[in-house]
């Protein structure tokens, strides 16, 4: 009996284990990464010119990231700042100075500025982390040279790599040593999909075309099985954020405007200086309601649309078959 309990005992601990580091995955990962050769990149610009060049990068492919730091907090429209479109409107947005601060280091925007900036890809969210099922949460990589959330790359995790995350970001965002992941591209349940519908919770039709309006905006992410396919770093440092918000007004020609303000997380008060700039400047330009918040593990704002709420999809929309998917590529070569 004491030989039949030990046996079980330590079955149990192997499964618990495998199960937790996603040990089948990680084999399988390398199995594929040497059947088709991996694709390295050092900063986000290269990440993202490959994910807009449509012959470059295929779904499936093996990509390892090189002096990267991790970060909880995402670009609300992943890769948005890195199109044309974008550097248009961030040019137009800020030739549309109507006043500055009394020490001069601001210019303040008009509120059709404010509406560019945002609209360009401005603005980091942070998502509340999952329990069940094949993923956990979204992470951003970021680059030294392009040191904000907004530029990142999406980083999907398990569990278990996000416990690795928790463990290495008591100072800041952790340096990555090691990354390598499956490029995910133009998938139809890419998790990046969360995002919109998370920030869209309760809202009318026309405040959710507002927020998530990105035409032509390809879909990329990097999927992480396994704490065996990332090594983590503490850092003491973090790439800023930009806190942002939509709210209502009484204005019937301009109902719905924009606010942002940029943190540093690892910045004593600047978190708490973003949110009462963010809460002032509506209640100075006469708003009503705030909309959305940015942070979804920790409630900043008292809006109508909470990310704290969690992300109601099912697993089964988001990453059903994507190890099958995985197992097809393998079974083909």
């Amino acid at each position: 009996m004491i030989n039949e309990t030990k046996n079980y005992f330590f079955s149990r601990l192997l499964e618990d284990t495998f199960g937790y580091f996603n040990v089948y995955d990680f084999l399988k990962l390398k199995f594929r990464k040497a059947i088709n050769k991996s694709v390295v990149y050092s900063n986000s610009k290269e990440f993202w010119d490959s994910v807009f060049n449509e012959n470059s990068l295929l779904s499936g492919q093996i990509v390892k990231l090189k002096d990267f730091y991790l970060s909880d907090f995402v670009p609300k429209l992943p890769g948005k700042l890195w199109t044309l479109e974008s550097k248009k409107e961030i040019k137009e947005g800020y030739n549309e100075v109507i006043a500055t601060t009394t020490d001069g280091k601001v210019n303040v925007l008009s509120l059709e500025g404010k509406r560019k900036i945002i609209n360009a890809g401005y603005g980091s969210v942070r998502l509340k982390p999952q329990t069940k099922g094949l993923y956990c949460t979204l992470l951003s990589a970021v680059s030294p040279d392009n040191w904000f959330s907004d530029a990142g790359i999406p980083i999907i995790v398990s569990k278990s790599v996000y416990d690795e995350f928790i463990k290495s970001s008591k100072q800041g965002a952790p340096w990555i040593e090691k990354l390598e992941g499956i490029l995910f591209l133009n998938q139809d349940y890419s998790f990046l999909n969360s995002i919109p519908k998370a920030i869209g919770s309760s809202l009318s039709k026309e405040t959710i075309d507002l927020l998530t309006n990105s035409p032509n905006l390809p879909k990329a992410f990097i999927y992480i099985p396994s704490p065996l396919n990332i090594k983590l770093r503490t850092n003491n440092t973090h790439p800023n954020v930009v806190a942002w918000t939509t709210f209502e007004t009484r204005n019937i020609n301009d109902p719905l405007r924009f606010t942002y303000s940029t943190f540093n997380p690892n910045k004593k008060g600047s978190l708490e200086f973003s949110i009462d700039f963010i809460n002032n400047y509506v209640r100075d330009i006469g708003g009503t309601n705030i909309l959305t918040d940015f942070d979804g593990k920790i409630r900043r704002l008292q809006s109508k649309a909470s990310l704290s709420e969690g992300i109601k999809i099912k697993d089964s929309l988001v990453f059903n078959g994507i190890m099958k998917t995985i197992d097809n590529w393998i079974d083909k070569e």
